[in-house]
């Protein structure tokens, strides 16, 4: 029982967890036709970037469950995985610091070839961005 004490979760997990459970009997409801098992392929770098525990348990304990709740968890395990790895790849990307300066020439190069709505578009686009950098050197500068 102690064991049990020591984990920690988050409610934010519970609903997610939830959430895919049921994305997971829609998709078994609609589908009866019996799937291959998913293929491992990245499990590795998966497993690399899983930082919780919880999960690993959850899959350690899917052998010991009755077939259509292994296929259920396993299908929602690796969802959650996915999702993990959506999200650390979203965090590694946005990460990085960000050039306005590319995005403001791609915009002023289609701009002559736009109708007078759409440059007017650009225009506000351009100024929002050149604010944005404002903000972000003064908040630098602070």
């Amino acid at each position: 029982m102690e064991e049990n004490k020591n984990i920690n979760i988050d409610p934010s997990q519970i609903e997610k967890i939830l959430s895919v459970m049921k994305l997971v009997n829609n998709m078994n409801s609609i589908s009866n036709s019996e799937d291959n098992p998913p293929s491992a392929i990245g499990t590795e770098i998966v497993e690399k970037m899983d930082g919780t525990t919880a999960l690993n348990k959850i899959k350690d304990a899917i052998p010991f469950l009755d077939m259509p709740y292994q296929r259920n968890i396993g299908l929602m395990v690796k969802l959650m995985e996915i999702d993990k790895l959506v999200n650390n790849f979203r965090i590694m990307s946005t990460s990085g610091t960000p050039d306005n300066g590319i995005k403001k020439k791609m915009l002023l190069a289609i701009k002559p070839e736009l109708d007078t709505r759409k440059q007017k578009m650009v225009d506000v686009f351009v100024k929002v961005m050149e604010i944005t950098d404002l903000v972000e050197g003064l908040k630098l500068n602070e």
